[in-house]
Order: structure tokens, then sequence, then C-alpha cells
């Protein structure tokens, strides 16, 4: 990210300037929001990427989902082979009464094994507000297993955004 990029960014108190983010490709959209979120651990980051990346239209939903899946997608189910974490995803996705979840689960399980084309067309599959859920799950999974420069999101933060954005009807509003 260049710095005309960092300058627009943030405001003084330390926001994300949301007008700067219709400036941002979405990969270094998704990368400032995770930095953001896991500085603050607030949810209004989410929001404001939600709402960007559905005024972008459908395609940029599925870019930001994607640049969350590849660093999630690399990293190993513990204590499992590659096939067993992927075998072990979709098992839980079958079982799980969430969709949101069961959803991120099986793109997890289909971008590790056979690419995202595949991950794609799960996506496609799945409802708009599942979709829209779903990203804001894929962010804070980022930012909790992943993070940023600023370290990872505690557990504490994990649930309050969890709560706020996941499991609140209408996060995005």
């Amino acid at each position: 990210m260049n710095d005309q990029h960092l300058q627009l960014l943030h405001h003084p108190a330390g926001s994300l300037a949301p007008d700067a983010m219709t400036q941002l490709p979405v990969e270094d959209l998704v990368y400032e929001v995770a930095d953001a979120t896991v500085r603050t651990g607030e949810p209004e980051h989410g929001q404001l990427l939600l709402a960007e990346l559905e005024r972008r239209g459908d395609h940029a939903l599925w870019e930001a989902a994607l640049v969350c899946l590849g660093p999630l997608s690399s990293r190993p189910v513990y204590g499992l082979s590659e096939e067993a974490g992927v075998d072990r995803l979709r098992q839980i996705a079958r079982s799980t009464p969430d969709a949101v979840t069961a959803l991120v689960l099986e793109l997890q399980a289909r971008h590790r094994s056979i690419g995202r084309q595949a991950a794609h067309l799960v996506w496609q599959e799945a409802p708009a507000d599942v979709r829209h859920t779903a990203m804001l799950q894929l962010l804070i999974m980022l930012c909790w297993s992943v993070g940023s420069e600023h370290g990872h999101l505690t557990p504490a933060q994990t649930a309050s955004l969890i709560k706020g954005l996941v499991l609140t009807p209408d996060a995005s509003q």
C-alpha cells in the first residue's frame, strides 16, 4: 500500500476515513480494515467494509472473501494432516445448524482442497445475507488467527465482534 493510501485512510482519531475506502483496491481495503479492527476491537470497521463491498457489488464481496481465505486456508488444522483437516472442516460444515458457519467452513475446505473456483461455486449458491455475514466472519477469523502488524484480536474482542457483527441481525446497518 502506498503512502498516499495510508494518508487518506486515517482520521486524526485513528479510525478509517470512509471516503478513503472508496479509493482503495479490495485487497488493500481488507487488510487496512483488518488492521483497524485489531487495533480497536470495534465492529464499525467491519460494518464500513461490508457497506463499501456492497456498494462495489458481488464481485468485490467475493474478492474480499478470497483475500481472507488465502491466509486462512494456508494455516494448518492442528493435529491433522491436510487431507484429514479438510475432511474435518467439511464434517463440521455439514453438521452445524448455522448457515454462516457452514458456508465459511465449506469455503475453507473447498479453497484448501480444490481451489478458488470450487469455493466460488459454493459462495454463489449461498443466499446474499449469508454471504454478507460470512464475509464478516471471515474478517474476524483473519484478525484473530493471522492478525496484523498490531497483533491479533484477544479472545474477548473476538467474542464481542462475533456478537456485534455475526450474531446481530442486520449487522451491516
